[in-house]
């Protein structure tokens, strides 16, 4: 079935328990309502369990309209600033510091979640415990074709994750018999409109582009080198801007099905 991607390490993971990507992660564009509504359609009011939440990009939504929301995650500055954010204090809405894997869990839910996550996370060990649907949600917020072209050398150079490679994580559970696909759906993009810095920084909430890890003089050719190719789309009309916005869009695939013990 060949090995896990080697990029896809504990090490690497543990990027995101520093306070310089969690400073930053809010500037990544919202998941799209019909992302949201698929979710909760899923969830059918009942408990949800959301795995590597963050700060609660989508606990934080989904919590106002079910039961509860359980909302793990093994990096503690996280789960500080998503009881920050807005919702991040309701009732309903439980946080828990700790490895999805051995999280203490109160079953049974709804609904499992996992957005930009779960493939950090020992597969084998968490999908088992799960026991209901599970919906992983990705963000697209990479831009037109034209955009994608001009920026992925960029991307390519400055990355501090050096053997990253593409993958299918629907691919590599299904392999593994640890998934069913059940449904899937490409939500429509919403509008996105950051300014540059804002930009920067949602690229530097990514870790391959976190200024821990790049380094400053790193971080900075990173940022002027991203400004130049925003410049230059912006120059020939490939990329519209209202005042010092761009304008962007964010969309979302959200993939839901059956999690299943290794065969």
């Amino acid at each position: 079935m060949g090995a896990r991607p080697a990029h896809l390490s504990t090490e690497v993971a543990e990027g995101f328990q520093d306070e310089q990507v969690v400073a930053v992660y809010h500037q990544r564009p919202p998941y799209p309502a019909e992302a949201i509504e698929l979710l909760l359609e899923l969830a059918a009011g009942g408990p949800v369990l959301d795995l590597g939440c963050g700060p609660g990009d989508l606990a934080r939504r989904i919590a106002p309209h079910v039961e509860r929301v359980d909302a793990v995650d093994f990096s503690e500055a996280m789960v500080v600033r998503g009881k920050q954010l807005p919702g991040g204090d309701r009732a309903n809405l439980h946080w828990q510091v700790g490895p999805a894997e051995e999280a203490e869990l109160h079953p049974p839910y709804a609904l499992a979640t996992a957005g930009e996550s779960l493939h950090w996370m020992d597969w084998d060990v968490v999908l088992p415990r799960l026991g209901t649907t599970l919906a992983i949600v990705d963000r697209d917020w990479g831009g037109s074709p034209v955009t994608v072209e001009a920026l992925l050398p960029l991307w390519r150079q400055y990355s501090s994750v050096k053997n990253f490679a593409r993958y299918d994580l629907i691919e590599e559970l299904t392999k593994r018999g640890l998934f069913t696909l059940e449904g899937e759906r490409k939500c429509a993009p919403e509008p996105w409109r950051p300014t540059v810095e804002e930009y920067l920084d949602a690229r530097h909430s990514q870790r391959g582009f976190s200024r821990t890890h790049m380094g400053d003089e790193a971080a900075a050719a990173f940022d002027q080198a991203v400004t130049a190719a925003l410049e230059k789309l912006i120059a020939s009309g490939d990329l519209a801007t209202t005042g010092d916005r761009l304008e962007l869009e964010a969309g979302a695939k959200v993939s839901w099905g059956s999690p299943s013990a290794a065969r």
